[in-house]
């Protein structure tokens, strides 16, 4: 949420962004998953500083050759934490 006006007390405001990616026809073809993405405050904030979050789950299945081998077919995660400075 943005400030109504530039001298009203700043409220808190985030941004949520999620993506899923899909796999194609088969279970050969890639992998597949979700990306959630957080940033701290929103980037329509006028600040200039900005703590990033983004957390992915993917399944990859192009080397699979035995579907019951479960390490194979394990999900891959992912977290990154970043700092952005935008001027």
């Amino acid at each position: 949420m943005q400030r109504p006006c530039s001298t009203c007390r700043r409220d808190f405001s985030m941004r949520i962004e999620g993506n899923w990616f899909t796999a194609g026809n088969d279970w050969q073809d890639g992998s597949h998953g979700i990306e959630i993405s957080i940033s701290l405050p929103s980037p329509r904030e006028t600040n200039h500083w900005f703590l990033q979050e983004r957390v992915s789950v993917f399944t990859a299945h192009q080397t699979v050759t035995d579907r019951s081998n479960i390490q194979m077919t394990l999900p891959t995660c992912n977290a990154s934490f970043g700092i952005v400075y935008r001027f």
